[in-house]
């Protein structure tokens, strides 16, 4: 199989402030920037290109007037046949969107994890924050900001250094003449984010065995579903409203015929399984044994 080369241009890391802008920056600082901003750069490939695929980076040099980094950036794959460009037109132009997108949303969650995240019919997601602000974005971009690669990355060469004596940095392509940037009171916001990334909402109709029903408003109710045991909230307003009244009422093996949603998600690698009842369809009253008299 024959290497793939796709990517081969310039990006520049550039850093302002009292020192850097005479050209110095603290070497440790510096140094951990440099890996830190490879990891980031990488991260991004791996999750929009796939993971067989390389990304080098090497130090293109180093200039004064700003603490400037320029990086000669490469992209390609281990082998033609797994490499993501085959059928896809993403270059270096694509490639920055990315980079520029994942600012746009670690700058709208401000360090926070999302209020929710709603799939779209386009490879895309609503992202809402906890001000209720909504934006759109690239499905990638969300598993990108949700890669713990990433997260701890972008906490080591922007949120660091805009802690301690640097005042703005960008990220630069000289070739697009195009920028990300970041400042100084939005430091905090770049950091790993416990991100829940949506893998599957689906709604089906069944049986479920009533195990313990609850009447404290807010807390969830035990099934059965003839396999496992689980607990599930119950949306049906009206359905509750009966319940309050005490017009349903529930025996030992009573089964609620239900509309029940079921939504799988991921957080840091950790799948999480969320069930709940949207509708009530029946209740079915468990039939009674018949009593012999003698």
């Amino acid at each position: 199989m024959n290497d793939l080369e796709a990517i081969n241009d310039i990006l520049s890391l550039e850093y302002k402030g009292e020192n850097a802008d005479l050209g110095r920056m603290n070497s440790y600082q510096a140094a951990k920037s440099i890996i830190a901003f490879s990891d980031y750069l990488s991260a991004i490939a791996k999750n929009i290109y796939g993971e067989k695929i390389e990304l080098t980076t090497d130090i293109q040099g180093i200039r004064g007037e700003s603490f400037d980094i320029d990086f000669y950036l490469a992209i390609g794959s281990y082998a033609v046949s797994t490499a993501s460009f085959i059928s896809s037109p993403l270059g270096f132009k694509e490639y920055f969107e990315f980079i520029k997108e994942t600012f746009k949303a670690w700058l709208h969650l401000k360090g926070l994890p999302p209020k929710t995240i709603v799939p779209q019919n386009d490879n895309s997601v609503k992202i809402e924050n906890h001000d209720g602000q909504v934006i759109n974005i690239n499905n990638s971009v969300i598993n990108i900001i949700a890669d713990s690669r990433a997260g701890k990355a972008v906490e080591e060469f922007i949120c660091k250094p805009l802690e301690s004596g640097i005042s703005e940095l960008s990220i630069k392509s000289p070739k697009l003449k195009d920028e990300a940037k970041v400042e100084k009171n939005q430091a905090t916001y770049f950091k790993q984010i416990g991100m829940e990334r949506p893998l599957t909402d689906t709604e089906v109709e069944m049986g479920l065995q009533i195990e313990s029903p609850t009447f404290k408003e807010g807390n969830k109710w035990r099934f059965f579903d003839g396999q496992n045991s689980f607990f599930a909230d119950i949306q049906d307003d009206g359905f509750l409203n009966k319940v309050n009244l005490g017009i349903e009422r529930f025996g030992k093996g009573d089964t609620l015929m239900v509309k029940l949603r079921i939504k799988q998600s991921s957080t840091l690698g950790n799948l999480n399984l969320e069930r709940s009842v949207i509708e009530v369809i029946d209740h079915q009253i468990a039939p009674q044994q018949a009593k012999i008299i003698y």
